[in-house]
């Protein structure tokens, strides 16, 4: 196992009531002073090391994570669960929303796709969602500024709540 040593003064760590409760649980060998015993090198194994390192690790990584989605990702919202991709694609004077094959959603009654900034838009649903799951082509109707939109939606018409949303790249 590998190790790692240090030593230290636990005279200023430790309180004498909190120097006693510590010394309580050190492992005792032979006749040894209490003064003795405080200053000797203590050994911390390195898993404990690295464990703490990992958990700090995924601490940060994920802070913020809901609020940082990453473009072109669908996740689920209003409590439903969706994920895949999500791409808008030009073709000319024709624009196509393409659902990719990774594209799953819980199932829903009435799913529309619509667009939103900063939040779903009233009034942008386009279509009808063909499938809950795989590979899909929608076309975008012609005269629709997507300047004006950051995000794509999958609206529940029937209860008017959100099922998932993307960010637009």
């Amino acid at each position: 196992m590998i190790a790692i040593t240090y030593q230290i003064d636990r005279q200023a760590l430790f309180p004498e009531r909190a120097r006693d409760r510590y010394l309580s649980f050190m492992p005792m060998t032979g006749t040894v002073s209490k003064e003795t015993r405080m200053s000797k090198w203590i050994v911390v194994p390195a898993a404990m090391i690295a464990t703490l390192a990992v958990i700090m690790f995924l601490c940060f990584r994920f802070i913020g994570s809901a609020n940082a989605a990453e473009p072109g990702v669908l996740q689920g919202a209003g409590g439903h669960k969706a994920s895949g991709h999500v791409e808008v694609l030009k073709d000319g004077a024709v624009t196509k929303v393409v659902l990719k094959e990774d594209f799953t959603l819980q199932d829903a009654p009435a799913p529309r796709l619509a667009w939103g900034k900063d939040g779903y838009k009233s009034g942008t649903i386009f279509a009808r969602l063909a499938k809950f799951k795989g590979a899909q082509e929608y076309t975008v109707p012609a005269g629709t500024d997507l300047s004006q939109y950051n995000e794509f939606w999958i609206w529940c018409e029937k209860f008017d709540v959100p099922l998932a949303s993307a960010k637009l790249q």
